[in-house]
């Protein structure tokens, strides 16, 4: 979920534990934060004196903040590091060594990346699975 403001995110956190709370269901700690996210974000961070914004796990993909060539803001991803290299090496052993770079490996991060785009396609196109 987004939120404009990081008070209205705090309150639907807590209204969203205590929903779930009333089915006898709780939130992952390890998988539910409150991260600041969006297109001023690098600026608010950046006037802290804090790094980038941070990041996060979805689908398969890791999202983070962006710009264009003509520098506006854009949700950018890249394929998950652990499900990179588990295609990787699920496949017989690593294709490339995970530390390789250069075409061959380009190459390879190229084509996992597409096949992980595709499947989530196809399951996005079937909402009964």
């Amino acid at each position: 979920m987004g939120f404009e403001n990081k008070a209205d995110a705090r309150e639907m956190l807590l209204a969203l534990k205590a929903r779930l709370a009333g089915f006898g269901l709780m939130l992952h700690e390890d998988k539910t934060r409150l991260i600041e996210f969006g297109r001023f974000a690098a600026l608010s961070r950046q006037r802290r004196g804090e790094r980038r914004p941070e990041t996060f796990a979805l689908l398969g993909f890791t999202h983070y903040c962006g710009r264009t060539r003509d520098g506006r803001f854009i949700v950018k991803h890249k394929t998950e590091g652990k499900r990179l290299t588990h295609k990787l090496t699920a496949q017989g052993g690593p294709a490339v060594h995970p530390g390789a770079s250069g075409h061959a490996a380009r190459a390879v991060r190229r084509r996992a990346a597409r096949a992980l785009w595709l499947l989530w396609q196809a399951a996005a196109a079937r909402p009964d699975l």
